[in-house]
């Protein structure tokens, strides 16, 4: 892990990032690559000119991040070390693609994009509470319609919704 840049590390922030949240039991359901995740990743983030980070949140993730890495050297790896460095990196990123609940959970009260590739119920609870894209609407829409929602529509998004998206999560 000493190979991993800690979140106060500036070469992992640019003017945008694209922060990628993965949970490497999703993947191993849909049996979906390491290779297959990280050319998604990298290239959406070149279509919008951004740096690709995939934070990660426990050991098993980590396993999956070193993978996408050794495809997509370009990928940088962090692991926040505790709550207020993921607050901190979801506030700085311009895009949060998160497979895990806590992505969702720091990301959206910080007014950042959020799309969320998750199956779990609540996730797509959350999704459908707060009018974002489900997992299954982004699989019809396609990823880079679904990615230009995120990013287009947010100040429209967010005027409306920061006090339902702190009461949802809240409750929650």
């Amino acid at each position: 892990e000493d190979n991993i840049p800690k979140i106060s590390d500036k070469s992992t922030h640019s003017n945008r990032a694209f922060i990628y949240i993965p949970h490497q039991r999703i993947l191993n359901k849909a049996e979906i690559s390491a290779k297959h995740v990280a050319t998604s990743f990298v290239s959406a983030c070149e279509n919008f000119g951004a740096a690709p980070i995939v934070a990660v949140l426990n050991r098993e993730d980590l396993a999956l991040a070193q993978k996408m890495q050794k495809f997509s050297p370009q990928i940088k790896v962090v692991k926040p070390e505790n709550t207020q460095q993921l607050i901190s990196l979801m506030k700085n990123a311009s895009l949060c693609i998160t497979q895990r609940y806590h992505g969702a959970l720091f990301s959206l009260p910080n007014e950042t994009p959020t799309l969320i590739l998750s199956n779990d119920p609540k996730l797509i609870g959350l999704c459908k509470e707060l009018n974002l894209p489900t997992p299954q609407e982004i699989s019809i829409i396609g990823e880079t319609k679904a990615l230009n929602r995120a990013i287009i529509d947010t100040n429209n998004f967010f005027s409306h919704s920061a006090s339902r998206i702190s009461d949802v999560l809240i409750a929650r």
